[in-house]
């Protein structure tokens, strides 16, 4: 890199050099061929690129364009669409694989119904047990609370509970766009 700082000053048309850095890039051309020919280069492309007219696009590009793009980010969206309700069935497939493999394993079928009703059962009388516990909790808040605080909390949840349908909507169906 013996030729460095000088290639930077002759590539770089933006860079402001001083007097001393302006003489010392005169005197390492007069001296070095290679920085001679990669100034005379630059210059040339320099001077092609700015005399060369602008070329404009040929008719229908524009709309050629936004049509291939709206090709684009539907065959995406169709491709997010896809791949949803593919992650889904497969969720839903394996978790019914491994239930039955687990119910063919470990038990037989009467049994296996007997320990679901006892479950489904013990599950219900828990839910009234929580609520037996919950419901007097609950009885005393109105009074604690005043109705527009639960409005106000009633609002914030239905919301975020929309924004969290519209987010997993934009998600499935429209598809996620890097803007």
């Amino acid at each position: 890199m013996k030729h460095q700082p000088f290639e930077n000053w002759i590539l770089d048309d933006d860079l402001e050099l001083s007097q001393e850095q302006v003489s010392a890039l005169k005197k390492h051309l007069e001296d070095c061929s290679y920085c001679q020919e990669l100034d005379k280069n630059w210059q040339a492309a320099t001077m092609l690129l700015v005399t060369r007219p602008i070329l404009s696009p040929s008719s229908g590009f524009s709309l050629r364009w936004q049509d291939q793009f709206v090709a684009k980010r539907l065959l995406q969206q169709k491709k997010q669409v896809r791949k949803t309700f593919l992650f889904v069935f497969l969720g839903i497939f394996t978790t019914s694989i491994l239930l039955m493999l687990y119910l063919a394993l470990t038990a037989d079928l009467a049994h296996t119904l007997v320990t679901l009703t006892k479950g489904i059962i013990n599950l219900s009388f828990s839910f009234i047990k929580v609520a037996q516990v919950v419901k007097p909790f609950l009885n005393s808040l109105p009074t604690v609370i005043p109705v527009s605080a639960w409005m106000f909390l009633t609002t914030t949840f239905v919301t975020l509970t929309f924004a969290w349908f519209v987010a997993v909507w934009q998600f499935a169906f429209k598809g996620v766009y890097n803007q």
